[in-house]
């Protein structure tokens, strides 16, 4: 059943309901207190937070015109409008973050091919400071896994992981490292 009641008389002014006045400072406290709470636990940036406690404010403040005083006390209509609006801006952050795209720099094939070129160069000039054994086995590890180049190369698994780890800090002193690939980053 709907509940009909008077609304609040508005200051001539303003046009906000009356007992405005009376309710921003609970308004201030309550939202002031949630939004900390949830920065908090959210790990959110102080401008973030200020954001949350302005969206609850605003929320209060619409909601004020149909506070109505025999359901409850402004208090707690207050803290119930706060409390909805951080649940609501809570999942609205954990939505935004689920659905968060990777880095707006998508490389199209011009930059691939550039990323590519400039990759090889770097690579060439790894092997070229490379001992002659050295620069065979990390030829035959871009195409096969290091059981395979210890059969081809005719040594053991155990030598080519040692070659391998020579190899990862030629290439780590080079400036290249794991992520150095075409296309891996902008």
């Amino acid at each position: 059943m709907k509940r009909y009641f008077q609304k609040p008389a508005r200051d001539r002014t303003t046009g906000c309901p009356r007992f405005f006045d009376d309710a921003y400072p609970v308004i201030r406290r309550v939202a002031g207190i949630r939004a900390a709470a949830v920065a908090k636990a959210c790990r959110l940036s102080d401008d973030e937070r200020a954001d949350l406690e302005q969206d609850a404010a605003l929320q209060v403040w619409r909601k004020l015109a149909v506070f109505d005083s025999s359901r409850s006390s402004l208090k707690t209509f207050i803290e119930r409008i706060v409390a909805n609006q951080m649940t609501s801006s809570i999942r609205r952050l954990r939505a935004e973050k689920r659905q968060a795209q990777p880095d707006e720099c998508v490389p199209t094939h011009v930059h691939r091919e550039i990323d590519t070129v400039n990759l090889r160069i770097d690579v060439l000039r790894v092997l070229d400071g490379l001992r002659p054994d050295q620069r065979v086995v990390c030829r035959m590890l871009a195409d096969h896994s290091a059981a395979d180049v210890g059969r081809r190369a005719g040594i053991s698994r155990a030598t080519v992981y040692r070659m391998i780890s020579h190899l990862r800090i030629a290439f780590t002193e080079a400036g290249l490292h794991g992520s150095a690939r075409p296309g891996a980053g902008c």
